[in-house]
This record gives C-alpha cells, structure tokens and sequence, in this order.
C-alpha cells in the first residue's frame, strides 16, 4: 500500500495583459501605455513623422520663408561651422571672438534664457580667457566631461543652468549629445516608467545618464516608426508632446489610441 502525502497548494499566478504573438514567434514587450499616448499624439500632428512636411519646416525650418528662433538646421549649420573655426581660433589666442560667436550661436536660438546668453557677450580678461578655452576643450573631447566649462562659466560669475552649458555641446554634437531642459527629461523618462535624477548644477555623470534616456528613447521612436534625424529631434518630440497645450490633445489620441486596438482585437 502506497502512503499518499498531499502537495501543497500553490499560489495563483497574477494575471498580466500579454499582447497576442504571431504564431511561432514570441510575444513582443508592451511599451508603457504613456509612451504610446505620445506617439499616437505625434503621428495624429504629424502623419510622415520626423520627415512630416509641416515638422519639416515648423520645428526644422527647412525651407521656411523666415528663420525664426526655434528652427534648428540654421543653428545646426552655425554650430558646425564654429566648431570648425574653433581650433583656429584659439591657437590664434582670439578669445573673444570664440566668446561672440557662442554668443551669436546661442542667441539665434530659444534654448537659452537671453538674459544668459547676454553675459557672454561682456565677459573679459582671464575669466573671457578660461571660459573659451574650458569651451574648446569640451568641443575637442569625446567624454562630455563638463566640470571645467561649468567652473569657468561659474567663475566668471555667470549662471552654470543646464541650458546654457548643454545646448552649445548638443548643437555642435547633435547625434551624442543632448539638449537638456531638466522639468521636460524628467517628465519624460517618468513617462517611460523610469527616473532621471539630475544635480542642481550640470555634471558630467548626470549628464552622461541624461543622454543615454534620449538616445534610448531614439532608439524606442524608431521601433514605433518615428525615425529622428538626431536628437533634437528626440527632445523636440518629448517637448511637442508633453507640453501644457498638448495635454487634452495627448488625452484624446490616449482614447483614440485605445479605441484602435479594441478595433483590431476584434477584427
């Protein structure tokens, strides 16, 4: 006769939501639902994506009958062509000219507080010198390591914000590094059911993490069938996207989204 010893009841699994896998093939991860509300919102504004016509020429400026501020090819050429210059231009010990074109680089833009940008303009002496030089060195390197144009910057007495020491670096880099405005990549990666944690002062391993949640979150449009030209356009899309005007549009395509998928569920 056998003794029979009775197992122990095991707990029930949770029930999760798994997206329907095409036969033989694996079922693919769920993007976080509010990443989805944001392209759904995009491809809704702008149906070509990154190369939409309206984006094209509204966000990129490309064939715009005005250059306005938030264009960014024309600030894009203006970089490219100071950071040529720049080598030049500080062996020929011209500090103040490099001074005046990152001024007239960033004064083109809306990425930067005016009141900020005008202080480069009436900086001189040493502090002129090791802001330009601190600037050089951080356009010649490939470790975006930011402390010694921040400490230049803060010496001479002037503000060392997040803007102002990224936006020149994601111009003159605009595929490595990127533009941070700190409120908009923290909205963005909770939304991507992440954090992103940044100093009060700008620092090279925050800012190193800042741009890896922007590179990744390129490589995420991508797969959803958004191809960014570089990540400008990333920044530019969490920006369009997640901006207080955007914010009942974001909640009707988050309906609109919903909506669809019940739609092919039950197709």
């Amino acid at each position: 006769m056998h003794s029979y010893a009775p197992t122990a009841p095991t707990a029930p699994t949770p029930w999760r939501y798994t997206p329907r896998a095409q036969p033989g093939q694996p079922p693919k991860p769920r993007e976080p639902e509010p990443f989805l509300d944001q392209v759904a919102y995009f491809k809704e504004r702008y149906p070509e994506g990154f190369q939409d016509p309206n984006w094209l020429r509204d966000q990129r400026g490309r064939d715009a009958s005005k250059v306005l501020k938030r264009h960014r090819e024309p600030a894009l050429n203006a970089a490219r062509e100071h950071a040529a210059r720049l080598p030049g231009l500080l062996a020929a010990g011209d500090e103040a000219r490099v001074l005046r074109e990152l001024h007239e680089l960033l004064g083109a833009t809306s990425l930067v507080p005016l009141k900020q940008v005008r202080r480069l303009e009436h900086l001189v002496g040493p502090a002129a010198t090791a802001v330009a030089r601190a600037w050089g060195d951080l356009v010649q390197s490939d470790a975006l390591e930011l402390e010694p144009f921040v400490s230049a910057l803060a010496s001479a007495g002037l503000p060392a914000s997040w803007p102002l020491v990224t936006a020149p670096i994601a111009l003159v880099r605009p595929h490595a590094a990127a533009f941070v405005q700190v409120r908009l990549l923290q909205k963005q990666a909770k939304r991507l059911g992440s954090q992103l944690r940044l100093t009060s002062l700008p620092q090279s391993e925050r800012y190193r993490a800042a741009c890896e949640l922007v590179v990744g979150l390129r490589g995420r449009l991508r797969k959803a069938g958004l191809e960014a030209q570089d990540l400008f356009d990333v920044t530019d899309f969490a920006w369009a996207t997640l901006r207080p005007m955007a914010q009942a549009t974001l909640d009707g395509a988050h309906r609109r989204r919903l909506r669809r998928e019940r739609d092919g569920e039950a197709a």
